[in-house]
C-alpha cells in the first residue's frame, strides 16, 4: 500500500508539525481569552499611559491578540497578550505629583514648609496649571532622614497623567521661590527629588 516506501519519517514529521501547530493554537487562545478580559474589564485603552510588562509607554493599538505601544523614546513594543501578567495605568482617574524635598539641618524644618505652601499655592493659582492640580499641595512630613538632611515628603492629586508636568512647574516655581528669598540651591541647602511613573527617583 505504501509502495515499498518507509513512511515512518514522514509519519514522524507529520507528528512533529500537528504538534507545533498544537502549541500555536494553545498560544493562540491565551492571546485571544487573555485579550476578551483584558478589554471586557477595560483595563487599558488607545491613548492610555501604561505599564505592561516592564514596557512603559502610550498605546497606540489594539488588536485581537496583542497591544502596541509606543515608549518616550518613539520605540513600539508589540505585545501578546497571553504575556501580559498586569498592568499599571496612570491615565484613570488621577495621579499624584510626588516630591521629597531634602532640607540640611542648619535650615529651620517650618521654613522649608512654608516655602514649599507657598509654592504650592501659587501653583494652584497658575493659569497653565490649576486645572491639572487637584488638592493642596499636601505636606505629608519628615519621611526619613539621610546624608544630614531632612526628608520632606509633600505631593499633589493631579489630573491623569499630568503628574510630571506638574513635577517640573513645582520645580522650577521652587527654584524661582528661593532666588527671590536669597536662597541657593548650589550650597546645596536644600534639593528636591521627584518620584517617577517606575518608581525611580531623579534629583533636581
Amino acid at each position: 500500500a505504501n509502495m515499498g516506501m518507509n513512511v515512518t519519517p514522514l509519519l514522524a514529521g507529520a507528528g512533529v508539525i500537528g504538534l507545533a501547530i498544537g502549541f500555536g493554537a494553545q498560544s493562540l487562545v491565551a492571546d485571544l481569552i487573555t485579550g476578551l478580559f483584558i478589554i471586557i474589564e477595560d483595563s487599558l485603552a488607545i491613548d492610555d499611559y501604561v505599564d505592561v510588562g516592564g514596557h512603559l509607554g502610550t498605546v497606540e493599538g489594539l488588536t485581537i491578540r496583542t497591544v502596541r505601544l509606543r515608549d518616550i523614546d518613539g520605540i513600539v513594543h508589540t505585545i501578546p497578550f497571553s504575556e501580559i501578567k498586569s498592568i499599571k495605568n496612570y491615565s484613570r482617574e488621577f495621579g499624584y505629583a510626588i516630591f521629597r524635598v531634602a532640607v540640611p539641618y542648619n535650615m529651620e524644618i517650618d521654613e522649608a514648609i512654608k516655602l514649599m505652601r507657598e509654592v504650592g499655592q501659587k501653583m494652584r493659582t497658575d493659569p497653565l496649571q490649576r486645572r491639572n492640580i487637584w488638592s493642596p499641595l499636601e505636606i505629608q512630613g519628615v519621611e526619613s532622614f539621610e546624608s544630614g538632611s531632612a526628608i520632606l515628603r509633600a505631593r499633589f492629586k493631579t489630573a491623569p497623567i499630568k503628574q510630571w508636568e506638574v513635577s517640573r512647574a513645582f520645580n522650577l516655581s521652587l527654584k524661582r521661590h528661593l532666588d527671590e528669598a536669597g536662597l541657593d540651591l548650589a550650597t546645596p541647602r536644600m534639593s528636591v527629588q521627584v518620584i517617577t511613573a517606575g518608581g525611580g527617583v531623579q534629583k533636581q
